[in-house]
């Protein structure tokens, strides 16, 4: 109401105010008026004064203060208004042809010129306050269309308080409030649906269908990658372990082709840090001799042998390395092998009337895990193949009781475990009366062959070998005695010392590059950094910054590992991102940008990352992929100690590198490049395909664009106007795929 009010009296100050200056200006021409003209000025001016008239009427309500100034403005324009009507009926009486000299004349027999001024200046004065009153009115208006909560928020705006900030947060909460009551209302209604639906009497499950449930509900993204990131064997190595007659390294007790075929309970294999532990128990897994020697302890009673394993892994998820997650991949594997054990392991799943909707709560996997290791039938023998237990989170369950939980579960004489892991104390105290192997002492043959095999490969290193045989297997010696064992060290070794031949190195310089580098693996990493060249610094830096990145968040959004070419669109500059076309990427241009991230990574990165394939995981279709991860588990904790990554982080301090942009950047490219959705299949089931993959992308993508808004404060809009282009054009085909063929 105030707001019409306004407006209505500003029409009316704004024709006095023309009139009063036409006036004037006919004085000043001497012009004149004819009467028909002067009938029609009263008669518009008596139309905006009744408009006047309406919206000033007594209101029963209480007025505002700013209402109330609104009236008493237009009460004073009204009267300002009445009196130039009766100036101007004065004339038009006198004759319809009568000419006046001019208005302002007329006006001037009835007010003196101070009069006209006066009322000049006050027009003016009403006009301002009224222009304002409308603005405020306006805001008023549209306040009252908000809820209670935003008024205050916007008043407090308006008046400049203080307590913005609070309103603004009280009324944050109360919308988190009402969004978790209601989120939690639909939960609720949901599951009591389900529950619903489960106690129908009509409502059957045939039992292989839950089965598959079961397992669908066990299966967890990134159950399999620590098994496909272990580096595979050199060659023979390690297969002296399962060999018929085994040679004096086993002086440390049984040798562990004799458990595996009569032992019991436990086996403890021990190393240093990089000895090659995890890699000999996947060789284990694979070797068609580890079966056969189980079989014989299994046949021995007639039963029927279950292998089941589990590599911890510390730099993964949190299912890669915690209880959870080696009960849930071991309870997946046993009825995958024998389907009769789902209904053993899980009998509350196989009952009628059964609820599903919370499947499988950490209760349902102790109790399945004990009756796997107790319960079961004499017809079954249970061998576990754990590596990694000092990768094991110790958060809620202490190093001590993941040990004790072997112990307890290899009582039963159906059960026996071999595992692996560094020589803890606590392990030590768990395992040492137990039969066992320490791998790092009874490495020294293996170690021999391969720095022999992998020198051996480069033309130079025969060169060398017939200008000076004694100095060649001399420096083997060294390397080998220099290792203590640690394979790991000798890797890093050996690709330093093909380097040198690569650069035409004669044996004093080859002497000197293995002087020069430390023993100690930490030492050695450190001394790998430095020797990034300097024009290298930052962009190693960056490099780093954007795995660890992906790494921290990849699982959280959706699982999308950093590929070589999501590495490769990360480092491109946005400007090549806003000129890309959405077009899927040739076979030879993705071998060409896969070849130029190895390289960066040697160069860039000293090799602490490369490239590792990792099959294509089990509920999908795709293929074996290459990833971009640390060369080993001690490469991932060297970097994470506060001084290395401060390092790190030094050489792209006082710039703008933000890694989730980065990665952000990258989803987009990877959105573009993939192929159309006319080549792509869609799900008809519960296999993922490479169509929801895409989405996963975009979802993935705008998780990056929130955190670094969080973090730069700059919303990246140009850039998501990338990806809304690119998904559009996916759109396009899709739909046009779905028009043409609606049953695809």
């Amino acid at each position: 109401a105030a707001f019409g009010l306004a407006a209505n009296t500003l029409q009316v100050v704004d024709f006095t105010a023309k009139l009063l200056s036409a006036g004037q200006q006919i004085f000043k021409d001497g012009s004149t008026v004819q009467s028909a003209e002067l009938e029609l000025v009263a008669n518009d001016l008596k139309v905006l004064t009744s408009r006047l008239k309406l919206r000033t009427r007594p209101d029963p309500n209480v007025l505002g203060p700013i209402a109330q100034n609104t009236q008493d403005l237009a009460h004073e324009s009204e009267k300002i208004a009445q009196e130039l009507i009766d100036i101007l009926s004065t004339i038009r009486v006198k004759g319809e042809t009568l000419r006046c000299r001019c208005l302002l004349h007329a006006i001037k027999t009835m007010w003196n010129k101070e009069k006209i001024e006066e009322t000049v200046r006050r027009l003016e004065t009403i006009r301002g306050e009224l222009q304002s009153r409308i603005s405020i009115s306006a805001k008023e208006e549209n306040l009252l269309a908000l809820d209670e909560a935003t008024q205050n928020i916007v008043k407090s705006l308006l008046e400049n308080r203080s307590d913005v900030t609070a309103a603004i947060a009280a009324h944050a909460d109360d919308i988190v409030r009402e969004y978790r009551a209601s989120e939690v209302a639909s939960s609720r209604r949901h599951k009591q649906l389900l529950y619903a639906i489960s106690k129908t009497k009509d409502w059957t499950v045939e039992p292989d269908d839950l089965l598959r449930w079961i397992k669908a509900n066990l299966h967890y993204q990134r159950i399999h990658d620590r098994f496909d990131d272990i580096v595979k064997a050199h060659q023979e190595t390690f297969s002296w372990i399962l060999e018929e007659d085994q040679d004096c390294r086993f002086n440390q007790g049984p040798k562990m082709l004799e458990w595996l075929r009569e032992g019991s309970r436990i086996y403890w294999t021990t190393g240093k840090a990089g000895s090659g532990k995890s890699t000999l128990l996947k060789n284990l897994h694979q070797d068609p001799r580890l079966a056969k020697a189980l079989q014989s302890w299994a046949r021995a009673e007639n039963c029927t042998l279950i292998i089941l394993s589990f590599y911890f892994w510390n730099a993964g998820i949190d299912l890669q390395k915690s209880q959870e997650g080696l009960l849930r991949s071991l309870l997946l594997q046993a009825p995958s092998e024998q389907p009769l054990l789902g209904p053993i392991l899980f009998p509350e799943q196989f009952e009628f009337g059964a609820r599903l909707t919370e499947f499988p709560t950490f209760h349902d996997l102790r109790r399945a895990f004990k009756r796997l290791t107790d319960n079961l039938p004499d017809t079954f023998r249970i061998a576990l193949l754990i590596d990694g237990l000092d990768e094991f989170d110790a958060t809620h369950v202490t190093i001590s009781e993941l040990a004790d939980i072997f112990i307890a579960a290899t009582k039963s004489p159906n059960v026996k475990a071999l595992l692996s892991s560094r020589p803890l104390p606590a392990f030590e105290a768990s395992f040492g009366d137990r039969p066992k192997l320490h791998l790092h002492e009874l490495t020294q043959a293996d170690i021999t062959a391969y720095v022999d095999a992998e020198l051996s490969r480069h033309p130079r290193i025969l060169e060398l070998f017939d200008d000076d045989p004694e100095g060649i297997t001399a420096l083997i010696a060294e390397i080998v005695d220099a290792a203590a064992g640690v394979f790991l060290w000798v890797k890093l070794v050996v690709r330093s010392l093909l380097e040198g031949l690569h650069n035409y190195d004669l044996m004093p310089d080859l002497r000197e590059r293995l002087t020069a580098l430390p023993r100690d693996l930490e030492d050695l990493f450190r001394h790998m950094l430095r020797n990034i060249p300097p024009n290298y610094k930052a962009q190693s830096s960056r490099i780093f910054q954007i795995h660890s990145t992906n790494e921290m968040h990849d699982y959280t959004f959706g699982y999308v590992s950093l590929t070589p070419l999501g590495l490769y669109f990360a480092e491109m500059d946005v400007s090549a991102l806003m000129k890309a076309e959405v077009v899927p990427l040739s076979a030879l241009e993705r071998e060409r940008r896969r070849k130029e991230v190895e390289g960066r990574l040697k160069s860039r990165c000293a090799g602490l990352l490369e490239f590792r394939s990792r099959a294509g995981n089990l509920q999908t279709h795709l293929p074996m992929a290459q990833l971009i991860v640390y060369l080993h588990r001690t490469v991932a904790d060297f970097l994470k100690l506060d001084e290395v990554w401060d390092g790190i982080l030094d050489c792209t301090r006082g710039g703008k590198f933000d890694p989730h942009l980065s990665l952000l950047q990258s989803l987009i490219m990877r959105s573009n490049a993939r192929k159309r959705a006319r080549q792509l299949g869609l799900s008809k089931g519960p296999i993922r395909t490479p169509l929801q993959d895409l989405w996963r992308l975009v979802s993935s993508a705008m998780q990056y664009a929130r955190l670094s808004e969080g973090l730069t404060k700059t919303a990246h809009l140009e850039v998501l106007d990338e990806l809304d282009r690119a998904m559009t054009s996916h759109f396009n085909v899709a739909q046009e795929r779905f028009e043409h063929n609606p049953s695809s």
